[in-house]
């Protein structure tokens, strides 16, 4: 899966690599390899983020925000994953 979502990513489809990186997250909770999906699916929020208006990149961040936000209440990953979740957020 996170070969998939890498190859997304490579390929300038965004939003096929935040489904998949977030079906990994939500899915393989104990996979070795899921800070870096959580980078990863970040970096597929950067390169979306090319609207002009801050409404558009309210959206888009919302939408990050509130994911991630789920799965630290969700208090299913292991440490690293949450201090990740809280750079990001902040």
């Amino acid at each position: 899966m996170y070969e998939q979502g890498s190859q997304y990513l490579d390929a300038s489809m965004y939003n096929d690599a935040i489904t998949t990186y977030k079906y990994l997250i939500d899915n393989y909770k104990d996979y070795e390899n899921i800070p870096h999906a959580l980078y990863s699916l970040y970096s597929s929020y950067l390169y979306l983020d090319t609207g002009k208006l801050q409404s558009v990149r309210n959206t888009l961040y919302g939408n990050l925000k509130f994911y991630l936000d789920d799965k630290i209440a969700l208090n299913d990953y292991k440490q690293g994953f949450v201090e990740i979740a809280y750079d990001i957020l902040f």
